[in-house]
């Protein structure tokens, strides 16, 4: 690269840099493509086999997927990292690096509407995006219940709304839903309006 740069920022997430979400060179390749050059990471995502539960397959990939950002942070040696998420910030912190938060703001234009925007006695919850296998579920709704109860955090009615396509583990959260009767709707794809309005 011919120009030179006080600061260049990445945006890491694994799968955008190869398709199989090792990015296997990246590194060396920043660092010879900006010599003499700063850098700020910033991880959206980390690696597979993080929770619960997870396959011996996303177990292994995402110990390779460690592997490649240790050795990314370690080659760059970055001025600044920093991640949208306090779990990466806390598995960033176990390899001994200290990363701060940065907040995204939302891709998702916020639309003005005049009608009553109020859910009553309804404490609604709006779940966009895809949802992951070996989330705690049930212990997030028991926890939420029992917030309600016996606490007095809320007095309202809980509600879930899934926006667009949730992907396949959304069964997972309808059958625990369903089961401590907490009501849910799923909206499946629809305009940027509609994702605006339930947000």
């Amino acid at each position: 690269c011919a120009e030179r740069f006080d600061l260049v920022s990445v945006q890491f997430v694994p799968f955008s840099f190869n398709p199989k979400g090792l990015p296997l060179g990246l590194a060396q390749g920043l660092k010879n493509t900006f010599m003499n050059t700063s850098f700020h990471i910033n991880f959206h995502e980390l690696w597979l086999g993080m929770e619960r539960n997870a396959t011996v397959k996303s177990r292994v990939m995402g110990y390779l997927q460690k592997r490649i950002i240790n050795d990314i942070l370690k080659v760059l040696r970055p001025k600044l990292i920093s991640t949208n998420a306090l779990l990466y910030r806390y598995q960033l912190s176990k390899l001994g690096y200290n990363t701060y938060i940065l907040p995204l703001f939302s891709n998702i234009e916020k639309y003005d509407f005049f009608e009553d925007q109020q859910s009553g006695s309804k404490l609604t919850f709006a779940l966009f995006g895809s949802l992951h296998k070996g989330a705690p579920v049930e212990e997030f709704i028991v926890e939420l219940l029992r917030e309600r109860i016996i606490r007095g955090g809320f007095s309202s009615e809980l509600h879930f709304v899934f926006i667009g396509n949730c992907g396949v583990f959304i069964d997972e959260w309808c059958r625990v839903l369903e089961n401590y009767k907490v009501s849910y709707n799923i909206t499946g794809k629809v305009s940027e309006q509609v994702v605006s309005e339930c947000l």
